[in-house]
């Protein structure tokens, strides 16, 4: 998949405009497969199709509404690209469940070694001179031949944190420190706040959750020394090496420009106090009750979005489909506690984690559950919730 989404952002960056991109085209044969497979399985069929069905209703008030229909392919994408992560979480469970195979579980794992190293070969091909900026102004970072730049960060962050906990899992200490300080590299070159941060969170967080603060020793006590210590270096040695880079220079100016919360957000409070403005006087009653679909939204909003996930589904589907978003987080988490008291499951501590590291970012940064670049491999991180220690 990323190199097809390559091919994309270089069309796209060289202004190759095509009725229907590479990406999206082959998203949809993906897409098509994976139904092909719940065709087998009619639960999962019906759950798909109503969830469906229920994020469409505002684009089709809307062509009722304006009686044209030109924007309903465009609704059409963005429903496809919220609903992708729940739809990979329900196939790679499936395949984890029915496919009890040690086979299937290599070409899961297979899959994300491969796109790892197609990402940071992206991200690495800056330094050749290669490939575009994370930011235009003053060419600062890298995000490869990708085109959207929030996406790269949280695919960089599944895919890191998935490789570097199974390599805590099998005790490779020395290779996981050493593909920390390659992470770090990538996150440096990045130069995405969600990269850096995350990346630095995450390989202090996998092994911790190993200590059990139910009862103190000695042992735990020296490795939460030496853990706390390690993270002090790693955090002092990162901020140098972000001082002395361009990224500094930027984050800087909007520091002494912005506000904290303003700064904190990347300007996303601003963009949700217009668009509340619009929601409240520019939405009829069934709008405000129902959505309005992606293209009515952004239109309404000169184009832009808030770029919080949460927001931007209430704004776009209404009551049903926040109501949607949220319900399933709180099922997926009470799905995910039960199953880790049984002590049959190894991953679901790491899930756990995970989940709630991406929901933070999710609405701070947003780009976690709408991400045309993750999708696949977010729903592939929560499906793991079912693989069991043997």
């Amino acid at each position: 998949m990323l190199p097809v989404d390559m091919l994309n952002g270089y069309l796209l960056k060289h202004n190759i405009i095509l009725p229907i991109s590479v990406s999206q085209l082959y998203k949809f044969f993906i897409l098509h497969l994976i139904f092909l497979r719940f065709l087998f399985f009619p639960n999962l069929f019906k759950t798909s199709l109503i969830l469906v069905l229920i994020l469409i209703i505002p684009s089709f008030f809307q062509i009722l509404y304006q009686l044209k229909a030109a924007f309903f392919f465009h609704d059409i994408v963005s429903v496809s690209k919220y609903t992708t992560p729940f739809f990979s979480f329900l196939f790679f469970s499936n395949v984890i469940i029915n496919n009890e195979q040690e086979k299937s579980i290599v070409k899961i794992f297979d899959l994300v070694r491969v796109s790892y190293v197609v990402l940071i070969l992206n991200i690495f091909i800056k330094y050749f001179g290669f490939g575009f900026p994370m930011y235009e102004h003053g060419d600062i970072g890298s995000k490869g031949f990708f085109y959207a730049g929030n996406e790269v960060s949280v695919l960089f962050l599944i895919l890191a944190s998935i490789l570097a906990h199974g390599l805590w899992k099998k005790r490779n200490k020395i290779k996981y420190y050493l593909f920390l300080l390659l992470n770090l590299a990538v996150a440096l070159t990045i130069s995405s706040k969600t990269a850096i941060f995350g990346i630095v969170l995450v390989f202090f967080l996998i092994p911790l959750k190993r200590i059990s603060f139910k009862s103190i020793s000695k042992k735990r006590l020296k490795l939460l020394f030496f853990y706390g210590i390690l993270f002090i270096i790693v955090s002092f040695l990162s901020w140098k090496v972000i001082i002395n880079s361009a990224v500094f220079s930027r984050i800087s100016f909007f520091w002494e420009s912005l506000d904290f919360w303003t700064f904190i957000l990347s300007g996303r409070n601003i963009f949700f106090a217009d668009a509340l403005e619009t929601y409240i006087h520019k939405y009829n009653f069934i709008e405000k009750v129902l959505g309005v679909g992606q293209s009515t939204y952004e239109q309404l909003n000169n184009g832009k979005i808030v770029e919080i996930d949460i927001i931007d589904i209430f704004f776009t589907y209404g009551f049903p489909g926040a109501f949607l978003f949220v319900s399933s987080i709180i099922f997926f988490l009470v799905k995910l506690i039960n199953l880790s008291k049984t002590n049959q499951y190894s991953h679901c501590n790491f899930v756990y984690m995970m989940t709630f590291i991406l929901l933070f970012v999710s609405i701070t940064a947003g780009h976690v559950f709408n991400s045309g670049l993750s999708a696949i491999f977010l729903g592939l991180l929560l499906s793991m919730i079912f693989l069991k220690k043997e």
